[in-house]
């Protein structure tokens, strides 16, 4: 069995690399019918092997997967998308223009994958959840969703009734052996559907799972704004849409909308202490002056929360001939003068994780990495209007890409290159040898700091 496979101590790394050359040749291979599993065998075996697990206390361990950097992400939209069943698919096969619909039928666990690129000499880590899942008919199948793990080993969000649509899914074989699962990889190709959706759950065909019963700011206003459309408590709705674009760090109109709230309610007292965060904010962007005191000793906190503007000074992002884009100054710098302050899009912690799920002959940077690239996807995920910065940024790629990726799109393959080309470590001088986290930062990316350091984090 996968789980089984997957959750043994494999010593030999030589039969580690022959299993995964034998799934890579499989899935080059010629697509066949999928083998129809017995769903009361499967759910009994993982509800046994999860026991197991839980009386050893390796809820926490993570289970390892070898694949190769071949990686999958839908463009399509989901109107555009078909339904399929389980009965209906092929291994190996990506099914374009289709959706399933499914549900998670059993305790998942966590899952790391080591992405291999031979020809590159590369290695990348993406961490996920595996899980037993059933679709319309009752059939049942294995699934790995990689990159959607924001904590690791917490797995306690998902529960045997969560039910799930994936986008054009992947059925191929794992390094673990020659059943088939299936493999999804970018956090858009998942749409986690509320059981008390009835209007969507008949849509998709799924009324039967009908139960009656947020750091996303971009989704957040746009909910409030068409509850203000639609004539809903105008209060809360403008209250509402000024939270979430300070959330998006769009200062100028969160004051603009705090402003409106107090002028047509002059009760609101939390519109006006948000009205002068969101001043602040605008000051600093405009302006560059920032309480530095104030940052430094919040910056010395763990896993510190800066609530700052971002500001440019006298720079600009520019193409350089045969040096690609980077920074150029706009006029005469004098010295002292403060070029850039930029706030990190996201941020990955080695304290995130316990040395117990990453004890696959890597560093603590290792986890760090993950745990950035991670959140890079959360961040985009639930921020979409973001999109161009982060794929505007040097994937270190030689010929750099033209394709425009569709809004809402996670590439997560793309976002992990991005993140390895331009993510900064940051520690103390003596901790050198020890525990780096990592950030990515936009703006300051386009500096050249690749190979000397720049700054020493204060």
């Amino acid at each position: 069995m996968y789980l089984q496979k997957m959750h043994s101590k494999i010593a030999n790394k030589d039969v580690q690399w022959a299993q995964w050359k034998e799934s890579e040749r499989l899935n080059h291979g010629p697509p066949k019918p999928r083998q129809n599993r017995n769903a009361d065998e499967e759910r009994m075996n993982w509800q046994m092997w999860s026991v197991q697990i839980d009386s050893k206390g390796q809820r926490a361990t993570a289970g390892v997967s070898y694949s190769s950097n071949e990686s999958h992400c839908c463009r399509t939209q989901f109107d555009e998308l078909k339904p399929v069943m389980l009965n209906e698919m092929k291994v190996p096969m990506i099914h374009t223009g289709r959706y399933l619909v499914c549900q998670c039928i059993c305790k998942p666990l966590p899952i790391i994958n080591i992405i291999e690129t031979p020809a590159e000499k590369c290695r990348f880590f993406s961490c996920g959840i595996s899980m037993l899942i059933q679709d319309l008919n009752g059939d049942v199948e294995e699934v790995s969703i990689f990159n959607y793990l924001f904590e690791f080993a917490n797995v306690e969000w998902m529960t045997s009734e969560t039910i799930m649509v994936i986008k054009e899914p992947w059925l191929l074989y794992t390094s673990q052996g020659k059943i088939p699962s299936i493999k999804v990889d970018s956090p858009s190709d998942i749409i986690f559907v509320d059981s008390a959706d009835e209007k969507f759950l008949d849509k998709i065909g799924a009324k039967k799972w009908y139960i009656e019963k947020t750091d996303a700011f971009y989704f957040a206003y746009e909910a409030a704004k068409i509850g203000l459309e639609k004539g809903g408590d105008r209060e809360k709705a403008l209250y509402r849409m000024g939270q979430a674009a300070y959330g998006m760090r769009e200062w100028q109109k969160a004051a603009e909308l705090f402003l409106s709230v107090l002028k047509e309610f002059p009760s609101n007292t939390n519109a006006s202490g948000e009205l002068k965060r969101a001043t602040s904010r605008l000051s600093e962007q405009k302006n560059g002056k920032f309480d530095f005191k104030a940052m430094f000793l919040e910056g010395k906190k763990e896993k510190a929360q800066l609530d700052v503007a971002d500001y440019t000074g006298p720079i600009e992002i520019a193409d350089i001939p045969g040096k690609g884009r980077g920074i150029i100054a706009t006029k005469d710098i004098k010295k002292g003068t403060l070029l850039a302050v930029s706030k990190a899009f996201s941020c990955g912690y080695v304290e995130g994780y316990d040395s117990k799920l990453f004890n696959m002959g890597c560093d603590a940077l290792g986890a760090s990495t993950m745990h950035n690239d991670l959140n890079t996807m959360k961040n985009l995920k639930n921020n979409p209007q973001r999109s161009k910065e982060i794929y505007g940024l040097c994937s270190g790629e030689e010929d750099e890409r033209v394709e425009e990726i569709p809004f809402g799109i996670i590439n997560a393959s793309l976002i992990q290159k991005i993140c390895e080309t331009n993510r900064y470590g940051t520690a103390e001088m003596e901790d050198k040898y020890g525990k780096l986290d990592s950030h990515l930062f936009i703006l300051t990316s386009y500096f050249n700091h690749a190979c000397l350091a720049q700054f020493l984090n204060l």
